[in-house]
């Protein structure tokens, strides 16, 4: 990656991993606290509209989660989803964008191209969970 492939291309899949266990890391050596990563579509890819939707909602509802994902189209970049509801998902947004309609949680295989502003990449979801290790 060259000095302007992250501002111009952003991080790719494998490069936002990367990350993750450099966080992973360094939050385990200095705060004390177990990161867990897990990607549930990294080897099989959704074969439902909202499995992707469920699973992280289901993942949501534990204690000290978030989600990260690539999202396509309107947004375009990597985003932290906090929580979902019916309608929409909350986000932690480096463009200060604070929801995002459900459906663009669905992969683009899923949805109608006339009706596709934004659609999540599967493989990219990263599902986080923190626990203190002290």
């Amino acid at each position: 990656m060259g000095h302007l492939d992250l501002p111009t291309s952003g991080l790719s899949l494998y490069a936002m991993i990367g990350l993750t266990h450099i966080a992973r890391d360094y939050v385990s050596d200095e705060l004390n606290i177990e990161l867990s990563l897990r990607r549930p579509f990294a080897i099989k890819k959704p074969a439902e509209a909202d499995q992707t939707i469920e699973s992280i909602s289901r993942h949501l509802q534990q204690s000290n989660t978030a989600a990260l994902t690539a999202v396509y189209g309107k947004l375009n970049h990597w985003s932290v989803i906090t929580a979902i509801n019916d309608k929409q998902a909350q986000l932690f947004d480096s463009e200060r964008i604070k929801d995002l309609p459900i459906a663009s949680l669905r992969p683009k295989e899923f949805v109608d191209r006339q009706e596709r502003r934004s659609h999540v990449q599967s493989s990219s979801v990263i599902l986080l969970k923190a626990a203190s290790t002290s």
